[in-house]
């Protein structure tokens, strides 16, 4: 995510078949990518789930209800939800909100920007990371689909989106924090981000 960048950032990591989060803090920063600006509005959803743990203890993704680390769009107005930042990162009302803003942003990195393998679109999501951190993220992702990292995706494919969302909310936080969010949120948020792109523009 940069000028012309991405759209959030990693702060934990899953290895191998289990989880190992790292909860305490960032570890690399993302710049705001002016583009997805323009798919800050509209698309509803439901209430959010009282979190199990106490705040201090949970990844900063979970803390800022933005699981996918979806970068602040500052000046050029909030996201759905959005009631602040915490310096780099939006912070949402509520975790839906925060998953429809992580949609809306993978689909960007496809939609508008021209990345369509696994790999490109996680290079894009973490630009600011450093490229062997990006390889280990987009093999995680292309594993937990089924895939490789070099293959085609659609991210607007209902039954593709929502698996995408949670295998990269898994590397971000951890397996653990990623089992907190249901597969209707996950869906909802997902069939949101869709119809987000496919409603005609006005601007």
């Amino acid at each position: 995510m940069g000028g012309g960048g991405g759209g959030g950032h990693f702060v934990g990591t899953v290895g191998g078949s289990g989880a190992s989060a790292l909860s305490g803090g960032t570890l690399y920063a993302a710049a705001a990518n002016a583009r997805i600006a323009t798919d800050a509005g509209g698309g509803a959803v439901p209430a959010a789930q009282p979190a199990a743990q106490p705040a201090a203890n949970l990844p900063r993704g979970v803390r800022n209800n933005n699981p996918l680390n979806v970068v602040d769009i500052g000046r050029l107005g909030p996201w759905e939800g959005q009631e602040g930042t915490d310096g780099s990162f939006a912070r949402f009302d509520t975790p839906e909100a925060g998953l429809r803003a992580g949609a809306i942003t993978i689909i960007s990195h496809q939609a508008r920007h021209d990345r369509n393998t696994v790999q490109e679109i996680i290079s894009r999501h973490a630009n600011t990371s450093p490229e062997a951190e990006q390889v280990r993220y987009a093999q995680h992702v292309a594993r937990e689909l089924g895939t490789i990292p070099g293959a085609v995706v659609n991210v607007r494919d209902p039954a593709v989106l929502p698996r995408m969302m949670r295998a990269m909310i898994e590397f971000e936080n951890g397996r653990a924090t990623a089992d907190r969010y249901t597969d209707a949120q996950l869906n909802t948020a997902a069939n949101a981000g869709i119809a987000h792109h496919n409603r005609p523009r006005n601007r």
